[in-house]
């Protein structure tokens, strides 16, 4: 397989997990609104504002309700990042 290829696959793959884990969510909650989504972490880099990106962009898609993503790091702030915002 190409880099190209495994690029690809893995892309694909990562977007199936995130919906996993998104539509995970929304069964436990059992058909209520959530009013807040935390991602949070003991270290850094662990992949928060991927995560929270992934998932925001991911419920946005699926069109069920509004989507607003908030980074709350005051001195390196990175979701905007994932969004191509300066």
């Amino acid at each position: 397989m190409s880099t190209v290829q495994e690029t690809r696959c893995r892309a694909l793959e990562q977007i199936a997990e995130t919906k996993r884990i998104l539509l995970a969510v929304e069964h436990t909650l059992a058909h209520k609104t959530p009013v807040l989504l935390l991602i949070t972490s003991a270290t850094r880099g662990e992949g928060k504002s991927l995560t929270a990106a992934a998932l925001a962009a991911t419920a946005a898609g699926m069109g069920r309700r509004p989507v607003l993503a908030m980074d709350l790091n005051w001195y390196q702030p990175a979701l905007h990042e994932f969004f191509g915002l300066q």
